[in-house]
């Protein structure tokens, strides 16, 4: 079994609602309103949901509060409401694997982490629209999840396998499984119909050398990952901490032109960032704090 086998045998699982699909179709339709765009938010509670915290929440919250989805998809921009819907569906998925092989805390912290991360330093270098860079950031991990749900025991493998040894577990994937989390998340990607840009950073974020077309951007990922490790590992290791900083790769600093002495200043600006976008996606995770 190969990555896309794998996403081809759990196609029911990791499928885009026929809602957020239809989403997905109106935010790329120039066409399309924001009328038009709020009828399909409301057939989805969990999405109407997260919406209405994301707009009254910063950056979009004002001085009134906003209850009606009409209302809120007139404020929220596309690239966010798109990467609210691919959220809310990975959190579904979330829900329905054994919780003894990930804790959804842990999980969520890091992502968000890496996420913004990625999205600050972006800005840092250049990039005037960072959001499909904070969109992979955020799903740079959703490959682990059908593993997870279709491969246990290998899965459990794996952890064991890389708790043995300061390598990145993608190496022990590799391995024991044939293939990797980011191979298998890129195949998510493609099953949702995103865009190459955010294949090409979740497939090659342990290896950002490896991307062709988009590969400033796959570095950014890639040290992203590094720097969410060290402050919100996505897993239980004890020398995680010491060492993530270190796996990042001095190719992405030279592609990026960024250098480490720029993580001290990008961790102050995600920190109450990192609150805020947790309380929209998985407020259940904000319970423990």
């Amino acid at each position: 079994m190969n990555a896309r086998e794998l996403v081809d045998s759990v196609s029911e699982l990791v499928s885009l609602p026929a809602a957020h699909h239809r989403l997905h179709e109106l935010l790329d339709d120039p066409r399309a309103t924001r009328e038009e765009i709020a009828e399909v938010v409301s057939l989805d509670p969990a999405l109407t949901a997260r919406l209405l915290r994301a707009v009254n929440s910063p950056p979009y919250a004002n001085s009134g509060d906003v209850s009606r989805v009409a209302d809120a998809a007139f404020i929220i921009d596309d690239a966010d409401l798109k990467g609210l819907s691919m959220a809310t569906t990975a959190v579904d998925f979330f829900g329905r694997i054994d919780g003894d092989m990930v804790d959804i805390y842990d999980f969520w912290n890091h992502s968000v982490c890496c996420g913004l991360v990625a999205k600050t330093l972006a800005g840092k270098c250049g990039f005037e629209s960072t959001e499909d860079i904070f969109q992979a950031g955020l799903l740079h991990d959703i490959g682990h999840l059908p593993i997870y749900h279709a491969m246990p025991d290998k899965a459990r493998q794996v952890l064991v396998e890389a708790g043995k040894e300061e390598s990145y577990r993608y190496r022990a994937e590799r391995e024991i499984l044939g293939f990797t989390h980011a191979e298998v998340g890129a195949e998510i990607l493609s099953h949702w119909g995103l865009p190459d840009l955010h294949r090409e950073m979740v497939r090659y974020h342990h290896e950002p050398e490896a991307a062709v077309d988009y590969p400033i951007e796959t570095a950014l990922v890639h040290i992203a990952t590094g720097v969410a490790n060290r402050i919100e590992p996505s897993w239980k290791m004890s020398f995680l901490h010491q060492v993530s900083l270190g796996q990042i790769r001095p190719y992405a600093w030279r592609m990026t032109g960024l250098t480490p002495d720029l993580i001290a200043s990008t961790l102050e600006e995600i920190n109450m960032q990192s609150f805020a976008v947790l309380s929209v996606i998985d407020p259940d995770s904000m319970s423990i704090y």
